[in-house]
């Protein structure tokens, strides 16, 4: 008869008050069992750390056969309550007689569940008994918890696992013995741990760069990287410098207005893709004088935003005049661009919408990842200080997992004597797992974590030949914590920053770093290409007061230009030029073909050459050709410094001889000339001539002679 069936029976108050009673007594006997299982576990438990605790553990276990028994007397109680309320039920003796065969039953089925080792007690149920020491069944299936302690060869049951003696001899608890600082080490940053086992997947990403974190050791990346680590104010400041605000001002030199940007006038710009800059235009100077973008000759909007008194408004609002030089009584008046990914790299200029390009100037675009490394930085440079620690975490997991998944059967190690006196034989071991017992409780306490590393086991085992990394890393776990609480931007990082022989040809994104250790150069790569950015010793150059101390080469496609250190000069190389205003219109250059200099202005203003006395100098500078003066003359030189040609303030004075084709003389509407035809001389009154002079000497008069004396 089934448990179920039997309680579905029918039967008087009476006798189901002795039933009742006899289920109580089997009850409370089952809990003294349970009870005495715990007991036992607990002293499996300590028979793992000392011999002393084994033979205790061989006591409990006594015990428990004792509650078995204690079980099964409580069966036989049930039995004889069963039968004293068949003999006292005599108008229902025959039911009271099948009550008790009933009861009979059950007691046979508790003494089942308690003794039986020949196959099931019930569907698929096994008795206490058989797990405890195995039977039909049994050892074939889950396993029995002899089996699970003391089995030697092979797994046990149907499981692809082993039993607790077999980690406990197979040489691995020698090596946890000897790594017990370590251990401690560890016990003492579960925190952290949890933190890593929460990111198994970052972890396994890691654990596929091992060759790449590999290259992160060469004496080259760590020159560079402690490099870094000296310049993180610079590296900071630049990266507060990626999103800046322009305070705009409009100053008249004297040629003009012009836009001036935090005192500079109207300065070619530089902007970050992804930053953001501001141009506030509060001052009163900016009036009727809207700061706009443009892309070449087309307006350009794209992640630009205008405010008027400190509130956003519209394009169409903030290049109204009107609107606009009202938009800073209540707050203020800017424009902001956000530059995007879509940016171009050229092209760009800020410009005054009412007055055109020449109040600004143009705007280089360009790409930039430093400020993510300068957020990180001190980051980074604790996990280059500890890489080769993390890279050992690993080194025992495989045993780690295993106790994990099997503390269950451990805790009934001390089911058997013999095998515990076994088990005794490995003393020493025990002795230091038993020493440890506070750190082993922690692990106990975290065993969500310790199966999440379990499941990442792939890993973990890539990483299991490091275990000397591992003991340094436990020396490190200041640096470790650091590593967890970051573990977000090392993974970041990790995807970012590569190290090879040579550049990536794949899986390059905008931004990512690659150290190339045949050129010791530090790339960044723009989205095409990889551009070298830092060589070895170079470290950065700030980009507001940077200070070169040598010779520094600034390289173009044809011809370059170099600040000569020793000649305290900026050399330009023939052929090179130095071009000033929008579209170049004065340039300064040495052609080599002809061996000639020019100052040239292309453009269609003036070129304008100011000082208080000008000189125009021979090569040697020791004879003038020409000089002028502020407020004086002007005069010119013929091979010596004694001047032929001067200008007064009555007109000209002429040292020598004087060669013209023709000479005027001013006097209003009718001025004299003096001209050649051929080679006479002729004197005209405005076109008229009135005196021609030949080579003869004649004289030739066009109208009347009046004379004083004789002709």
């Amino acid at each position: 008869m089934s448990k179920s069936s039997f309680y579905q029976t029918t039967a008087t108050s009476d006798e189901m008050v002795s039933v009742a009673t006899s289920a109580s007594n089997a009850s409370d006997s089952a809990t003294q069992a349970a009870a005495s299982a715990s007991q036992s576990a607990t002293s499996a438990a300590s028979a793992l750390s000392h011999k002393n605790d084994a033979e205790t553990a061989k006591t409990a276990s006594e015990a428990a056969r004792d509650a078995s028994v204690v079980a099964k007397t409580a069966s036989e109680t049930a039995k004889t309550a069963s039968e004293s309320a068949r003999d006292t039920a005599s108008t229902h003796a025959s039911t009271a007689t099948t009550k008790a065969s009933e009861a009979a039953t059950s007691a046979q089925l508790a003494d089942d569940y308690a003794v039986k080792v020949n196959g099931v007690v019930t569907g698929s149920d096994y008795s206490s008994k058989a797990h405890a020491v195995g039977g039909t069944g049994i050892d074939t299936g889950v396993g029995s918890a002899k089996d699970w302690a003391i089995k030697t060869t092979g797994t046990v049951g149907n499981s692809s696992d082993y039993s607790a003696k077999y980690y406990a001899t197979s040489g691995n608890v020698g090596a946890v013995a000897g790594a017990l600082t370590n251990i401690n080490n560890v016990a003492g940053a579960l925190t952290n741990i949890n933190t890593v086992a929460g990111d198994t997947t970052d972890i396994g990403t890691v654990a596929g760069l091992s060759t790449q974190l590999g290259l992160l050791g060469t004496s080259n990346a760590v020159s560079d990287m402690n490099a870094l680590a000296n310049i993180t104010g610079d590296i900071s400041a630049l990266a507060g410098a990626l999103e800046q605000t322009y305070t705009v001002t409009v100053v008249n030199p004297g040629s003009g207005n012009f836009f001036y940007l935090d005192g500079n006038a109207y300065p070619a710009i530089e902007m970050f893709r992804g930053s953001s800059y501001t141009f506030n235009q509060t001052a009163a100077s900016n009036d009727g004088h809207p700061l706009v973008f443009k892309n070449g000759s087309s307006a350009y909007q794209d992640g630009v935003t205008y405010y008027l008194n400190g509130a956003v408004t519209s394009y169409a609002n903030y290049i109204n005049p009107t609107t606009f030089n009202a938009g800073r009584s209540s707050g203020d008046r800017k424009v902001v661009i956000e530059v995007q990914s879509t940016a171009p790299s050229s092209g760009l200029r800020y410009y005054c919408y009412i007055h055109g390009n020449g109040m600004g100037n143009t705007i280089t675009v360009k790409d930039s990842n430093i400020s993510l490394v300068a957020t990180n930085i001190a980051n980074v440079n604790l996990t280059g200080g500890s890489i080769a620690n993390v890279n050992a975490v690993a080194g025992n997991a495989t045993n780690i997992n295993a106790v994990a998944n099997n503390s269950s059967n451990i805790n009934t190690v001390a089911g058997d004597a013999t095998e515990i006196a076994a088990v005794a034989n490995n003393a020493t071991n025990i002795n230091a797992v038993a020493g440890n017992a506070t750190n082993i409780n922690a692990v106990a306490g975290n065993s969500t974590n310790i199966n999440a590393v379990n499941s990442n086991s792939t890993n973990i085992n890539s990483v299991a030949g490091n275990s000397t990394n591992i003991n340094t890393v436990a020396g490190a776990t200041t640096n470790v914590n650091t590593v967890a609480t970051n573990i977000s931007s090392i993974n970041d990082f990790a995807d970012k920053y590569r190290i090879g022989s040579s550049d990536p040809g794949s899986s390059n994104d905008e931004g990512d770093l690659f150290y190339n250790t045949t050129s010791n150069v530090l790339k960044v790569y723009t989205g095409s290409a990889w551009e070298a950015g830092v060589t070895a010793g170079s470290g950065f150059a700030a980009l507001s007061g940077a200070t070169f101390s040598g010779d520094v080469t600034f390289t173009g496609d044809n011809y370059n230009a170099v600040w000569d250190k020793s000649d305290d000069a900026l050399e330009f190389a023939d052929n090179a030029k130095a071009t000033f205003g929008t579209g170049a219109d004065l340039t300064i250059r040495h052609q080599s073909s002809n061996n000639t200099s020019y100052i040239e202005e292309s453009g269609t203003g003036h070129l304008v050459i100011k000082g208080h006395d000008v000189f125009i100098q021979n090569a040697a500078g020791n004879t003038n050709i020409a000089k002028f003066t502020d407020g004086g003359g002007v005069n010119l030189y013929h091979n010596s410094n004694t001047p032929t040609f001067v200008t007064t303030s009555t007109g000209v004075d002429v040292t020598g001889n004087m060669k013209a084709d023709t000479i005027s003389i001013d006097h209003a509407s009718n001025d004299w000339n003096f001209e050649l035809s051929g080679a006479d001389l002729i004197i005209k009154n405005g076109s008229t001539t009135l005196f021609k002079l030949d080579t003869s000497g004649n004289l030739t008069v066009a109208g009347d002679i009046t004379t004083d004396g004789s002709l």
